[in-house]
């Protein structure tokens, strides 16, 4: 496997300058037109406004710019305007893309271009992303966490906590404190978990 994501250079093949034809620098995205020719793509919006003959104010700053393309996407590929908009879109959308798939390429591969993603390291990861996960306990899961604590989410209560499970029987599952929830309403109303959810989380 190739990595896609590279830093600019005079060695680079058409296929490589196209995959990275645009950049995030500064937190602005950047277009390569060639290899050591490059410039913001706010700067070659405003080349391609002459170009189409489009009438864009000279005195906007980037931020303006963006705003103006914004609202120039209603015109869509109909109008000059329009396709400029999407032209920005498109090309600051591959920036912010590539620039989360170098994140994940630096650490899969080693300077050199030697992927180091071996079986050993896939399993490692792996392994990795199933500890990180917090999806729900199955009802089955639950119930072979005897004497050991859970995080419960009710649909009904202002604040999650942690409870220690109990016992079940064919209705009820109780928690200390002398806290139960019905197992028919499992998954509807509340739910449990092996870590506490983050703020974001959405149990439901």
């Amino acid at each position: 496997m190739k990595r896609f994501t590279m830093n600019g250079g005079h060695a680079m093949s058409m296929t490589d300058l196209a995959l990275n034809q645009v950049f995030v620098r500064d937190g602005w995205a950047w277009y390569t037109k060639a290899p050591g020719n490059e410039c913001s793509v706010c700067s070659l919006i405003r080349r391609v406004a002459k170009t189409l003959d489009v009438d864009l104010e000279p005195e906007l700053t980037d931020d303006e710019l963006g705003d103006v393309m914004l609202d120039w996407l209603q015109y869509g590929e109909a109008e000059p305007e329009g396709v400029l908009a999407i032209l920005y879109r498109a090309l600051w959308a591959m920036a912010e893309v590539r620039e989360r798939l170098k994140l994940y390429e630096d650490i899969c591969f080693a300077e050199d271009g030697t992927e180091l993603l071996t079986p050993w390291a896939l399993q490692v990861l792996r392994g990795a992303r199933e500890s990180l996960r917090n999806d729900p306990l199955t009802l089955e899961e639950l119930l072979e966490m005897k004497g050991k604590p859970v995080f419960i989410k009710s649909k009904y209560a202002h604040e999650s906590t942690w409870r220690i499970f109990l016992r079940a029987t064919d209705q009820l599952v109780f928690f200390n404190n002398y806290v139960s929830h019905g197992i028919d309403s499992y998954g509807e109303t509340w739910w449990a978990y092996r870590r506490p959810l983050e703020k974001s989380a959405n149990a439901e």
